[in-house]
């Protein structure tokens, strides 16, 4: 069971394209192979070089969320608009109905972090949350309060704005395809000078987490160095992170033709080779 887990490690799981029968492909539309000076290799012929890990796609976990949150948030409004015809307070319902609508929208940005530190993020960025025309309606509700009642439409139009556009910030989010690219390594080889140059070391050994940082801005996106470890293997990732804090696989027809990207993917982050790949991972479509 193990090891059949390890051999969908790296292609993905063929349930996150329920579309595609069967194993995921070794390329997928939109992927693109790293030419030289990178040496990579793919899941069918090991060996030693870098290699893709597929993530599993964001989209398929928000969408079922965001969906039913316009659901409640349009719900919100009939209590007010036709008050007295619900079995409790017309205001309290309301109130009900706009936090579960909000919750369903939250929720999925809120899983959208590794738990690392996202260095693309800048202070008091809550992107992909639109949160100035949210703060807007929460003004105008206060003033519907204090001043008149029919202000609350407008207030309702503002986070009906603020939901659109955190949803729209969303799509675009996870439009690019998640993954990052993997090496195999020893771990006293992190101790050694394999860095190459644009690349700033934050750690001196090897450990779960970072180990260095590309020097130059990406706007809304940082590139980094970080140590994976599954089971027993160690591995040195490559990983774009956007703001949003979504990885995208930079090298994808999104990145690769994109000029703001051309230093960075020109040659691999790191002078060695790495190791070989271990067999659990390595796939054999003739025998499935």
């Amino acid at each position: 069971m193990e090891a059949s887990l390890d051999k969908d490690w790296l292609l993905g799981e063929s349930r996150w394209w329920p579309a595609n029968e069967g194993r995921p492909p070794l390329l997928r539309d939109g992927e693109i192979e790293p030419s030289e000076p990178w040496i990579t290799t793919d899941a069918v012929s090991g060996g030693r070089g870098w290699m893709r890990q597929r993530l599993q796609p964001a989209g398929s976990k928000i969408l079922l969320p965001t969906s039913w949150s316009l659901f409640f948030l349009i719900s919100t409004v009939f209590p007010l608009a036709f008050p007295d015809k619900t079995p409790i307070d017309d205001q309290n319902l309301a109130i009900v109905l706009f936090s579960i609508a909000w919750i369903l929208t939250l929720v999925p940005i809120l899983s959208m972090s590794d738990g690392l530190e996202n260095r693309a993020r800048k202070k008091f960025d809550v992107y992909p949350f639109a949160f100035l025309p949210f703060l807007f309606g929460v003004m105008i509700f206060v003033l519907h309060i204090i001043i008149d009642s029919r202000l609350g439409w407008i207030s309702y139009l503002c986070f009906l704005y603020s939901w659109a556009l955190t949803i729209s910030n969303l799509a675009q989010s996870v439009k690019p395809s998640s993954g990052r690219w993997l090496l195999p390594i020893k771990v006293e080889d992190v101790n050694l000078e394999i860095l190459a140059d644009g690349w700033e070391r934050k750690s001196k050994v090897f450990r779960n987490g970072l180990i260095a940082s590309w020097s130059e801005i990406l706007d809304d996106y940082s590139a980094d160095l970080v140590g994976i470890s599954h089971g027993k293997h160690r591995f040195i990732a490559i990983v774009l992170r956007h703001r949003s804090g979504l990885i995208h696989d930079i090298f994808t027809s999104n990145f690769v033709e994109n000029k703001l990207f051309t230093e960075i993917i020109s040659k691999p982050p790191l002078t060695i080779s790495g190791d070989a790949w271990p067999s659990n991972f390595i796939i054999n479509f003739e025998e499935e």
